[in-house]
């Protein structure tokens, strides 16, 4: 599966690893290795998948802004 997105123009190896493993975190992905977390910062961003909202909480409405 691949991303329509090319991250590899925009960053090196390691701003690459480090915007999967603040993706695998922000979807959820707490505990576990770090090789753990980057492979699903990896399945996450393939897979467009965004961290779950309540938008009837005003709080959630808040972290929404980090799925735009």
């Amino acid at each position: 599966m691949k991303s329509k997105y090319k991250l590899s123009k925009v960053a090196d190896r390691w701003g690459i690893y480090s915007v999967f493993l603040a993706i695998g975190e922000l979807n959820g992905f707490k505990f576990g290795t770090i090789k753990e977390k980057f492979h699903y910062g990896i399945n996450c961003w393939l897979n467009n998948t965004l961290h779950n909202l309540d938008l009837n909480l005003e709080e959630d409405r808040k972290e929404a802004y980090e799925n735009i």
